[in-house]
């Protein structure tokens, strides 16, 4: 199941959005956390874009967990 999750800080209070349209309203040092669980490609691209960031994809992280592990 699909699920984005925005926790931000207002108005001395932490609140969480479920939608990519917070980030227009929020300033980027208001962010605490991003939960980004089985989303699609275009919001990836989106918060990609947003943060200038790069997010691996699964092949990418299954690779690193290979090779981080012990024989």
């Amino acid at each position: 199941m699909a699920e984005l999750r925005i926790f931000y800080h207002e108005d001395n209070k932490i609140k969480i959005s479920k939608s990519l349209e917070i980030l227009k309203a929020v300033n980027i040092k208001e962010l605490i956390w991003i939960d980004l669980n089985d989303v699609s490609e275009e919001i990836e691209d989106r918060m990609e874009e947003f943060l200038k960031i790069y997010i691996q994809e699964d092949d990418e992280i299954e690779e690193i967990e290979m090779s981080s592990r012990y024989m």
